[in-house]
Formats: structure tokens, C-alpha cells, sequence
């Protein structure tokens, strides 16, 4: 699955709530773009994160092939959801990360047939480019979704549902309370 959409407009906190429908929800960040950021300080930070989240000693990754068969081989069986973030950022400094990647889904990934892989992004050029129109995943995106503003029209319906509830409730707390808002 691949998501796509401009910074802060809710594409992670979608797949978290998703993520509630699985067993194991495993998300893993890139680091933003730094000129002193290294492809082996994105390991580096694959690794601890790995480290995090599964209990496990941090590894030397010596290249992203070792990262994805160090991360496959924690998520081989059970229905689990793995969210990569910020996928641009962590692919920057290697050119052939996509082909990384799709060797590490063909061998070792899709072997779990309950195990859902989340590329996302605010990068949706990158995106585009490296993953939607790069011939390495013609065939295995089974869902795309880009993330948009929501309409202000749909906004005012949300919120003439909750108006009471916000303006009697959260308001009129705030002024009990004795703090204005």
C-alpha cells in the first residue's frame, strides 16, 4: 500500500488507526533530510527504531538489504502491519533503495500473506517516481491513496454535528474552571 500527501495533513495517524485491525502495527521513520544525514545514519536509525519495537539489540546494517531481512525476519508470521515513514527521507542516499525493497517484498515479505507493508510520504513526487511509475513494483501496489485537504464543505458538516458538544461542553468547561479560552 502506498500513501501519499503534504506534510501534516493526517497520512500516519490514518495508518496507525488502521493498524488496529492487526495483530502487530511496527511503523519505522526516516530521518528528515539533513545535509550531514548519511544512508548509513538512516540505517543506523532503522536499526534502533528495529531495536525499539521489537525488544532486539541494535544491528550494524551494513546496506538496506540487511535492514529488510533483518525487519522480515521479526514479522515472518502473525498479521502485522508495517508502516515505512517518511520513505523519501529514508531512501535519499541510495539510488536503488526501490529495488532493495522489492527484492527484500519478492524473497522475504510476501512469504506472510497476513502481512501488510505501508510505504508512506509527503514526498509524492518521489513517490511517483521511485515507486508508483518505477517498473520494480508494477504489480504489487494494491492500494494508493493520496491524502487531501478535506473539503471545507465536509468540515462544516463535521462540525455543526459536534457543535453542541464543543461549544457546551468544552467552552463552558473552560469558564467554569475559571480560564478563558
Amino acid at each position: 500500500m502506498v500513501v501519499s500527501g503534504r506534510r501534516r495533513i493526517g497520512k500516519s495517524t490514518l495508518i496507525q488507526e488502521f493498524s488496529k485491525n492487526f495483530d502487530f502495527f511496527c511503523e519505522i521513520q526516516g530521518l528528515a533530510p539533513r545535509n550531514s544525514i548519511t544512508d548509513a545514519d538512516q540505517r543506523k536509525n532503522f536499526s534502533e527504531q528495529m531495536k525499539n519495537i521489537f525488544d532486539i539489540p541494535a544491528l550494524p546494517l551494513e546496506s538496506w538489504n540487511d535492514a529488510f531481512l533483518h525487519l522480515s525476519s521479526h514479522t515472518r508470521t502473525g498479521k502485522i502491519l508495517i508502516l515505512l515513514d517518511e520513505i523519501s527521507w529514508m531512501a535519499g542516499k541510495d539510488s536503488d533503495f526501490p529495488g532493495k525493497l522489492k527484492i527484500a517484498w519478492d524473497t522475504r515479505f510476501k512469504k506472510n500473506d497476513r502481512l501488510v507493508l505501508v510505504l508512506c510520504g509527503s514526498a509524492s513526487s518521489w513517490i511517483d517516481k521511485n515507486i508508483l511509475k518505477d517498473t520494480d513494483f508494477v504489480g504489487r501496489i494494491s492500494l494508493e491513496i493520496n491524502l487531501e485537504e478535506l473539503p471545507l464543505a465536509d468540515c462544516n458538516k463535521f462540525w455543526q454535528r459536534k457543535k453542541s458538544d464543543f461549544i457546551y461542553g468544552k467552552i463552558e468547561a473552560s469558564f467554569s474552571n475559571g480560564r478563558s479560552s
